[in-house]
């Protein structure tokens, strides 16, 4: 057992200078034009088809833990919306899936590979399709980025099991149990996705640039920002989960307000979306979710 142990760290003592450098190379792409940046690359033992089946994995698990809402009219506008971002986004050519939490949390997050899920808490409190844009495509910017795998390979690493997770990438991981055996539980990965600030950073740049030429207006990003920062304060706890896996701290929101200045909005007209408003009129209707709060 010593001799195991004393491997893992010489190992892990070998290759932190890598993971280092790595972690840092191509970091803060928002420093160039949007057309010229490359994003997703830097330490990760996983590859993009194995954030897909990991994606793939861990919804499974989602979707059996939490209600998922079943109404067609309000799951298609928002994976309309979600599909129309990812395709000007910088990874269009991986499958999306856009789904709908029933729950009143709000909340909203994105699973290796493309799965991204809103809660209808969420969608209760956004004011117009602006807002929805910009918490939507923050996500996306999470997929595009990859910063799903690279935490979860950092942790791998620092956990002293590169090894492990090495040989179940060589085997190219053709099953679900074999990416489990690395990754751990979704509560395990769930529970580590703590992005840093530049990760959020990088998310809410891409989002911007993202929604921008999907013909949503990226002021939409703030004025929510400024909208959660404000409902947070009255009731933090409808806002737990939020804060937690999106720390919104004024400098990110100024840092948004800058990115935005760099935007040339003249002649460019963003409207209103009837089908946004037939959304919220419909959910309006909906019984309330399960294991819903009276009052």
């Amino acid at each position: 057992m010593y001799t195991q142990k004393l491997k893992k760290y010489v190992c892990l003592l070998i290759l932190l200078p890598f993971l280092i450098s790595f972690s840092c190379a191509g970091r803060k792409p928002y420093t160039k034009p949007y057309e010229e940046a490359e994003v997703g690359g830097g330490f990760n033992l996983f590859s993009m088809e194995e954030d897909i089946q990991l994606g793939e994995g861990f919804s499974e698990e989602i979707e059996k833990e939490n209600p998922i809402l079943k109404d067609q009219f309000i799951t298609r506008y928002v994976d309309e919306m979600g599909q129309n971002i990812a395709r000007h986004s910088k990874r269009p050519d991986i499958p999306y899936h856009f789904k709908v939490v029933d729950t009143k949390t709000v909340n909203a997050f994105a699973l290796p590979g493309g799965y991204i899920y809103i809660n209808r808490g969420l969608l209760d409190l956004v004011h117009d399709q602006s807002e929805l844009a910009g918490v939507m495509a923050h996500e996306i910017g999470h997929v595009v980025a990859r910063h799903g795998t690279k935490q979860l390979s950092k942790q791998l690493v620092l956990a002293g099991i590169l090894i492990g997770a090495s040989e179940a990438i060589g085997r190219k991981s053709e099953k679900w149990g074999a990416i489990t055996q690395v990754a751990g539980s979704l509560g395990f990965f769930l529970g580590m996705m703590k992005y840093s600030r530049d990760d959020e950073r990088e998310a809410d740049w891409l989002a911007i640039n993202e929604i921008y030429r999907a013909g949503y207006n990226p002021q939409g990003m703030v004025t929510l920002f400024d909208k959660f920062k404000k409902l947070h304060k009255r009731n933090p706890s409808r806002f737990e989960q939020f804060f937690l896996s999106h720390p919104n701290t004024d400098e990110r929101i100024e840092s948004t307000r800058q990115e935005l200045s760099k935007f040339d909005h003249k002649g460019r007209v963003f409207q209103g979306s009837p089908k946004f408003d037939d959304m919220k009129k419909r959910l309006s209707e909906l019984p309330p979710p399960p294991n819903a709060k009276k009052g």
